[in-house]
């Protein structure tokens, strides 16, 4: 039996405060659908920062939000052009934004499959360092508590 590698993604997460603000809960939102499939791994990168990656985590799975999900506020999510349609659901996330990696992809496209002749940064082969180089560290985060693995690494 062969196992398929995952396909990476780039996601876009604005200046990362909403992301953060949700990363307790495992969860990140889009207002489009995606052919993401579970195991795909998810590099969140921060605007206008020449693509700077500030964490990775494993795809898990996507619904269309409803009255029945958590609204944007109590997942501490702001903007100013409505709400986000679909939560996308994700485990193992790693902290990397003091790995100073950046895409430097241009534009502005929320969600991107990772494509090696347009990233700066051979994602496939920094994410098994990443997962060998890094420790668990415990979040206290209001009435959630969440991991989030990171840190580990040596200057």
């Amino acid at each position: 039996m062969t196992t398929q590698a995952p396909t990476h993604w780039i996601f876009r997460a604005g200046d990362g405060q909403n992301f953060w603000n949700s990363s307790h809960y495992n969860i990140w939102g889009t207002k489009v659908n995606t052919t993401i499939k579970y195991g795909d791994l998810m590099w969140f990168v921060t605007g206008k920062s020449n693509g700077h990656a500030i964490a990775v985590a494993t795809f898990v799975s996507i619904n269309e939000r409803s009255s029945t999900t958590m609204s944007d506020q109590e997942l501490g999510w702001s903007s100013d052009d409505g709400s986000w349609k679909y939560e996308l659901h994700y485990d193992n996330l790693y902290d990397v934004t003091h790995l100073e990696l950046f895409t430097n992809i241009p534009g502005t496209c929320p969600i991107r499959r990772y494509n090696e002749k347009n990233c700066e940064v051979d994602l496939p082969s920094e994410y098994p360092l990443i997962v060998k180089y890094s420790q668990a560290m415990y979040l206290q985060s209001g009435e959630m508590v969440g991991w989030r693995l990171g840190g580990g690494l040596c200057n």
